[in-house]
């Protein structure tokens, strides 16, 4: 709450961009730790998806997580930033 006080977020917008960053960090942590779970999928499901959804399928790929990370909580500090502008 501190930092986001000192970047200058009001008041009014600090609750909830503290509960924002914590919740997105705290999904992010307990998604990169838990185990994907065990799915029996065919090399034309992987196929089928990737031709339902490209654009996602496109975006997910050849991210490093840490990268992925930085990025997306540096996403979020503009859109809080930008509720002040």
């Amino acid at each position: 709450m501190r930092t986001l006080k000192d970047a200058g977020v009001h008041d009014e917008h600090l609750g909830i961009a503290g509960d924002t960053v914590f919740s997105h960090i705290t999904g992010y942590v307990l998604q990169e730790q838990s185990e994907p779970p065990a799915l029996d999928v065919s090399a034309e499901d992987v196929a089928a998806l990737h031709r339902r959804f490209p654009m996602t399928v496109a975006a997910a790929a050849g991210r490093d997580q840490d990268e992925k990370f930085i990025r997306s909580v540096r996403l979020l500090c503009a859109g809080i930033r930008a509720l002040d502008e």
